[in-house]
């Protein structure tokens, strides 16, 4: 059980960042913070010095409100400044709980030491070296304990962080929102292209649609309207067409006429062979024509 403790709480682990180590960095960025924010006031104040002497009334109030929208954003990263300072003391109470398992690591490092030293010197079953197995033992249980109580603190202090920030960015979304928005509308209509435009639609005599049939149409040299010629070629060719189904359907209607005479011919019993009712009415014969058989 105890060869299972060295390689678990071994110090020749690569370095890693600490709780303490990110508390160290969050303030070093709360200070830069607080630097940045002062001279942003002085940007602020600088801006608002320059923007006083403009006599145009709308160029004026645009710079106003591009200060004010300045300002909203600093208001906005000042606050996040609280927010990382509650991050802080929350990894206040994580860096606690890593400093005692580290000290409970370095410990069982010596109590290791002392065990294997007692057991060349005194033997593996002399009083001073199982009661440093024992100790040995309470502080693997230590050890067990302190982790989870670390992994609790952590897992509830790391939400409770993550709450507050997703609860700042929805303020900063809003707040950067409305102001965002105030501003495009008040920058598009002062925007002098735009005014231009719409002066320009206004001034604009309206332009009606006319109906197809007043369009003015193309003509060719002899005067006639290419879409009236063509119009014409149109109906020439459907009544052509037509003539010729016309035609077609009688010429099939004559054919259906007659073969239904030579089939009732053929029927009949009468004296004449079959051949020479063949030839008599064979289908060679029968010209495309309403007279019939010859």
């Amino acid at each position: 059980m105890l060869h299972k403790i060295r390689p678990l709480y071994s110090r020749k682990e690569s370095k890693r960042s600490s709780a303490t180590d990110v508390q160290k960095v969050i303030e070093r960025l709360t200070k830069l913070q607080k630097k940045a924010s002062a001279s942003h006031a002085i940007l602020i104040e600088s801006l608002n010095s320059w923007a006083s002497d403009f006599n145009n009334d709308e160029t004026a109030l645009v710079i106003q409100e591009f200060i004010t929208l300045l300002d909203t954003v600093d208001m906005v990263f000042a606050t996040r400044t609280e927010n990382y300072s509650k991050l802080k003391v929350q990894m206040g109470a994580i860096a606690i709980r890593e400093t005692r398992q580290n000290d409970l690591i370095s410990k069982h490092a010596k109590l290791q030491k002392a065990k294997e030293a007692n057991s060349m010197k005194l033997g593996p079953n002399a009083s001073k070296t199982l009661l440093v197995i024992d100790e040995i033992e309470e502080n693997e249980y230590n050890l067990k304990l302190i982790e989870q109580q670390l992994l609790r603190t952590t897992s509830a202090n790391m939400r409770e962080a993550c709450r507050g920030f997703i609860s700042w960015l929805l303020e900063c979304i809003d707040q950067l929102g409305k102001q965002g928005n105030a501003f495009n509308a008040l920058f598009c209509a002062t925007d002098p292209i735009v005014t231009a435009r719409r002066i320009g639609l206004s001034l604009s005599p309206s332009i009606s649609r006319q109906p197809p049939s007043t369009f003015d149409t193309p003509e060719d040299s002899g005067g006639i309207s290419l879409i009236d010629e063509r119009r014409a070629a149109l109906e020439t060719g459907r009544t052509s067409v037509g003539k010729n189904s016309q035609k077609s359907f009688e010429s099939d209607r004559t054919s259906r006429r007659h073969d239904d005479r030579y089939e009732s011919l053929l029927n009949r019993n009468t004296e004449k062979s079959q051949q020479e009712v063949s030839n008599e009415y064979d289908i060679r014969k029968f010209q495309m024509n309403h007279e019939g058989w010859k």
